[in-house]
């Protein structure tokens, strides 16, 4: 390839949003179910137990920015955390088991 993009300009527009968490509560009923689905999507061999730790520290919230800000103020406060954690047999620390092992065991 020849050319390159030396000497030439662009301009960009942007919107800075700054919203507060109200606006945030609010902007989800404007966005469609179908729209969503995509980002809340897990893989098919997610443990069931994952969505249910998160429905139990969630339970009452009424949205999902509620929801969102609940389980990361509980990851924030009430974790312990470990770089150093022995590996079990069995057990080697990838996978989405480890996401299980975590806030089922660990957690408890």
């Amino acid at each position: 390839r020849t050319e390159t993009t030396r000497g030439q300009t662009y301009v960009a527009d942007y919107v800075e949003l700054d919203p507060d968490a109200n606006q945030m509560r609010e902007r989800q009923a404007l966005l469609p179910p179908a729209m969503m689905g995509r980002y809340l999507a897990l893989p098919d061999d997610t443990p069931p137990q994952i969505a249910a730790v998160a429905r139990s520290r969630t339970a009452g919230l009424t949205n999902d920015y509620d929801r969102v800000v609940a389980l990361q103020d509980w990851m924030r406060e009430d974790f312990r955390y470990s770089e150093t954690s022995p590996v079990a047999e069995g057990y080697d620390g990838n996978g989405v088991e480890v996401i299980e092992r975590f806030l089922v065991e660990e957690q408890a």
